[in-house]
């Protein structure tokens, strides 16, 4: 995942591809992944990271 993560971000910066995480496709049906354990995981993590005010941004070296 890491590596498909890579180069999708190098096609952007080579302005091959757009990624546009903020636009919702229309009429698709997103339950498959809000109803997955994955998401019920990331969902949860981002709550409890919202309790203890953690910031990505102050935790990199």
């Amino acid at each position: 995942m890491k590596k498909t993560g890579r180069v999708l971000s190098e096609l952007e910066k080579k302005r091959l591809i757009s990624l546009d995480y903020d636009i919702s496709l229309e009429d698709y049906d997103y339950t498959l992944y809000t109803n997955s354990v994955l998401f019920a995981y990331f969902t949860e993590t981002v709550k409890e990271g919202e309790k203890t005010r953690f910031s990505w941004r102050y935790s990199r070296n």
